[in-house]
């Protein structure tokens, strides 16, 4: 699949899947924490480039921004560094993931398709 395409499904997906997670107290600060580095290594470790899984992240991220600047009129410079936060950790949940499997010697999906 095109990586335009991948990008833009996960933006779309991470705009739509996750926004009402958001509005319930109890979950939004483990699927803002927790929810970018476990996407992140599951995406490496089945071989999915990096472009999708930020995107999403980013996606899920602006969509907040938008949502909270229209309900609450407030928040917004919350919910950009927020954004940037959460892509952050995606990427290194990514990261170690590629990293144990380059220690192990072991070649990623990524790496094969190469």
């Amino acid at each position: 699949m095109n990586i335009r395409i991948q990008v833009l499904l996960g933006f779309v997906a991470g705009a739509l899947l996750l926004v009402p997670t958001a509005y319930v107290d109890a979950l939004f600060f483990p699927v803002v924490l927790a929810g970018p580095p476990i996407v992140g290594a599951v995406a490496a470790s089945i071989g999915l480039s990096r472009a999708p899984v930020v995107a999403f992240w980013v996606g899920y991220g602006l969509t907040m921004l938008v949502f909270d600047w229209v309900v609450n009129q407030e928040d917004q410079v919350f919910h950009l560094v927020l954004t940037v936060v959460m892509a952050l950790l995606a990427l290194a949940g990514y990261a170690v993931v590629q990293a144990m499997d380059r220690l192990r010697g072991a070649k990623t999906p990524v790496d094969q398709q190469r």
